[in-house]
């Protein structure tokens, strides 16, 4: 019965930690602070991705069973990239910044006017699921 609470209290302590230390995501984007200033772009196609990398599920996250959308705005660059990723409606912050880290290695297609790529900004769920 100690053990079991003594790793409750070691769980209940690193989730603490986390939240209140994580001011600044791996990715180095601070998604507390900054807001992406989220605006239309008029275009005629809209961005379509090209190569979706999945955000990395960690351990922790699944154990206390935290699961949930993070919603990104992003900026996807004329070549595709995305150039500005912040955590509209975060979840958590373990999952915030997995979420950041995956969105900059996701590829689009670009957004097109005119046949021209343009840059424009996209709302991006990413999705933790504990089923999967």
């Amino acid at each position: 019965m100690r053990y079991l609470a003594f790793i409750m209290l070691l769980v209940v302590g690193l989730t603490s930690t986390l939240s209140l230390s994580c001011r600044r995501c791996p990715t180095g984007i601070d998604i507390r602070e900054r807001e992406c200033e989220f605006v239309f772009i008029p275009h005629d196609t809209p961005p379509r991705v090209k190569h979706r990398v999945e955000p990395y599920y960690p351990w922790l996250a699944r154990v206390l069973g935290i699961e949930g959308s993070v919603l990104l705005h992003m900026f996807i660059d004329e070549h595709g990239r995305v150039s500005i990723a912040c955590v509209a409606q975060p979840l958590h912050p373990l999952l915030d910044g997995e979420s950041l880290k995956a969105a900059r290695r996701t590829r689009f297609y670009p957004a097109r006017r005119n046949g021209e790529p343009i840059g424009v900004w996209v709302a991006y769920p990413m999705r933790f699921d504990l089923e999967e």
